[in-house]
């Protein structure tokens, strides 16, 4: 019985060293954007030495395959979003259905997403895989951000269930790839943020089926998964980003 205890005791320990390794990368280690000319060009893994340990395209465009007779085709795309700290990257890809004579993605199209997660040494913590829907033609109805600390990531993704009807999921992951909380709410996410530190998310949803003149933000407090939707005064309301003041949302 006390072998069992012990073991228990050092797997426990194992588990929590791994854990803090995961959320606190190596020192010196950071992610850095190289730029060419005005634009951002590729994502950089530094080590203390200075040396490139992993690179990433920034973003990356690629036209796979293209009938011409049925006007059909297959998109890459691929993004790299790197938290404010320089410490975590999100790198995103998926391959969509496009047709038309813009090559437009088809709307109502089931679209496979993968999501990557690194630290700045370049390891990956977690892979995840969605499905996401195009609601109109050209039409990104999905969103991922990263915290400034790079302790949260914030995913949604909506979907049409009627001519005005909507549901949009949100997800916020942690550095090991746990699920921190999951929400379901019945309305289009126009835009959406997530605060500094990752306690907090915000999004702009559209506008009320019975109140199509108000603008309404949707609050989600990440700790107990409480929400508040909350009517905005006037005009020109949007979701921009977070400030860095001590600013808080009273959930009841």
């Amino acid at each position: 019985m006390q072998r069992i205890i012990i073991l228990v005791i050092i797997g426990l320990t194992v588990g929590l060293y791994a854990q803090d390794i995961v959320n606190n990368p190596k020192e010196g280690y950071l992610i850095e954007t190289a730029r060419k000319g005005n634009g951002p060009k590729e994502i950089r893994f530094i080590s203390p030495d200075g040396d490139i340990v992993k690179v990433l395209p920034t973003l990356k465009f690629e036209l796979k395959e293209w009938n011409e007779d049925m006007q059909l085709g297959i998109r890459y795309l691929s993004r790299v979003l790197v938290s404010e700290n320089c410490k975590f990257a999100l790198w995103a890809e998926q391959t969509v259905q496009i047709g038309g004579t813009f090559r437009e993605t088809l709307k109502n199209t089931d679209v496979p997403l993968k999501l990557t997660y690194f630290d700045a040494e370049g390891k990956v913590l977690w892979k995840k895989e969605f499905t996401v829907w195009y609601i109109s033609f050209g039409g990104e109805n999905y969103s991922y951000k990263v915290s400034h600390n790079g302790k949260a990531v914030l995913f949604l993704r909506s979907k049409r269930l009627g001519y005005d009807e909507f549901e949009t999921k949100s997800y916020v992951f942690d550095t090991t790839g746990n699920e921190v909380v999951q929400t379901t709410y019945n309305s289009l996410v126009e835009e959406s943020q997530i605060s500094p530190d990752g306690k907090l998310v915000a999004a702009q949803v559209s506008k009320d089926r019975e109140d199509r003149r108000g603008t309404y933000f949707f609050f989600l407090d990440v700790e107990t998964g409480r929400i508040k939707v909350l009517k905005a005064e006037g005009e020109g309301w949007r979701v921009a980003g977070f400030p860095l003041s001590d600013g808080k949302i009273e959930f009841s």
